[in-house]
Parts: C-alpha cells; sequence; structure tokens
C-alpha cells in the first residue's frame, strides 16, 4: 500500500482506507511501499502508529531504503556521501 494520496493526503489521514490498512497489518497481510524518501523507515513507522496502524519497519519499504540496498548489493559496504534529507541519509 502506498501513503501519499492512499494513508493520507497532505498529511490528513483518509479513515475509510485506514481501517482496510489496520485490518491487514493485523493479518500480517500490509507492506507499505512508498517513494517518498524524506522520512526513514522508522520515522514512517512512528507516524503509522500514531494514526493506529502498527506496523514494523521492517514491512516499509522506501526509495532511500531501496536505493541502499542496491548501492550495498553493487558497491559492499562503503561510504557514501548522502544528498538528501533525514530520511534518505538515516537509510
Amino acid at each position: 500500500m502506498d501513503l501519499d494520496g492512499v494513508i493520507w493526503v497532505d498529511g490528513e489521514p483518509i479513515e475509510a482506507n485506514l481501517s482496510v490498512a489496520r485490518r491487514l497489518a493485523e493479518e500480517g497481510r500490509l507492506i507499505v511501499v512508498t517513494n517518498n524518501s524524506t522520512r526513514s523507515r522508522r520515522l514512517y513507522s512512528s507516524a503509522l502508529r500514531r494514526l493506529g496502524l502498527n506496523i514494523d519497519s521492517g514491512r516499509i519499504v522506501t526509495s532511500g531504503f531501496s536505493a541502499a540496498r542496491l548501492l550495498r548489493r553493487i558497491a559492499g559496504k562503503t561510504r557514501v556521501y548522502a544528498v538528501g534529507e533525514e530520511g534518505l541519509v538515516e537509510e
């Protein structure tokens, strides 16, 4: 499930979608995917928890996390100079 436009719009929760997401999360059938790298998976997990959606950061995929995994696969453990917001840097 995406976040922007599905779970919230301009920071305002979409309750009808949240109720479905909560049920799926309780059943362990929800993975959150977002192309927004401004927050880390940890920060998204905290924000979702405040909306009553308990989803572990391990079930959240961001573009920053995906980029970090790809770089590690290509270059191994190495240093990078991340240019972006907190979420990208944390991932």
